[in-house]
């Protein structure tokens, strides 16, 4: 991820660099916001641009604001950039002696200097079993044993990772050894919750999220813990505040996108709703292929109300911007 503090006397220019499509690709950019400048947005102050303690412009505060958020919204703007609140980013950083600046390129874990990324992501979806009564229902105890698995298997790939850059091999080995920096993630939140016929924007998936994510934060931790223990903690823990001393690593859980997994698994990605009940795929094998995909809860809803996914009818709800509302 390429990061611009919001200060910067170039931040102008960088928030407008991924306007012409081609020019600039293969990576995310986005702004570094500090609290300070969201205060002066919300007072409508002014702003100013500076390095070295040099003030290079001076301008509304509102106004860098509005074009930040045209720039995401707008066409040939990709959804760019994005907002890092960096003080908040701060609150769970494990170090007191170090500021955390930028991320991996999609955003969802902060990173030190040559840091690896090193993630993975279960499946909630696949914790939806059918009770003796025919009520589907969460299984939080395989749940439980999943994390616990995937936890060591995460930290055992930071062992036998072969690290990419040849000239900094050794000291990206190095850091990730001394943080052991690792990412556990969920992906199928919308297709669990619409398997357990639970509204995405109801107050009873607010509080079944709440439940299952504490859970999940819960088990990764007493993970990480039982493994520093066995193995020994992360090098770097007695620097680290109070909470991390005695884990295996330095941080355990990441909620990533999951945007090409998922589609493996035949799942929504990340914590995210479903952006169309029918979207469509364009393959990049040079065939230009494209397909329709569409959700496996949404077809098992389907037949359970024997209701037919012609191709007509995918057509039908994909036009409809992917929903069934109205049809």
């Amino acid at each position: 991820m390429a990061v611009m503090n919001i200060d910067h006397p170039d931040i102008e220019e960088f928030i407008d660099c991924k306007r012409s499509e081609g020019e600039i690709s293969e990576y995310n950019i986005s702004v570094g916001i500090s609290d300070l400048f969201m205060k002066a947005v919300e007072n409508d102050e002014n702003w100013e641009l500076k390095f070295d303690n040099k003030i290079y412009k001076t301008l509304k505060a509102k106004d860098l604001f509005r074009k930040i958020s045209h720039n995401a919204w707008a066409d040939g703007g990709g959804g760019e950039p994005g907002f890092i609140f960096l003080n908040t980013a701060k609150k769970t950083w494990p170090f007191s002696s170090e500021e955390p600046d930028t991320t991996n390129p999609c955003g969802e874990q902060f990173l030190g200097y040559y840091e690896a990324c090193d993630l993975g992501a279960i499946n909630l979806y696949s914790f939806i079993k059918k009770n003796h009564d025919g009520e589907y229902y969460f299984d939080y105890k395989e749940f439980e044993w999943v994390i616990k698995i995937a936890i060591r298997f995460l930290d055992n790939v930071l062992d036998l990772n072969n690290y990419p850059l040849k000239y900094r091999n050794e000291i990206c080995r190095k850091i990730s050894m001394r943080h052991r920096r690792i990412g556990l993630g969920i992906m199928g939140l919308a297709d669990a919750l619409m398997k357990l016929e639970i509204g995405y924007d109801s107050d009873k998936a607010i509080n079944w999220i709440e439940q299952t994510f504490s859970k999940f934060h819960e088990y990764a931790n007493e993970a990480s813990f039982a493994l520093g223990s066995e193995k020994g903690p992360f090098i770097d823990h007695q620097d680290a505040l109070d909470i991390f001393k005695g884990r295996r690593n330095c941080a355990t859980t990441t909620i990533a996108p999951t945007g090409t997994t998922s589609m493996i698994a035949s799942v929504w990605g990340g914590c995210e709703p479903f952006f169309g009940l029918v979207t469509k795929k364009k393959t990049t094998d040079g065939s230009g292929h494209i397909y329709y995909m569409v959700s496996e809860t949404f077809k098992e809803l389907c037949n359970k109300y024997e209701i037919e996914l012609t191709n007509e009818r995918l057509t039908e709800i994909y036009e409809n911007k992917g929903s069934v509302k109205n049809l």
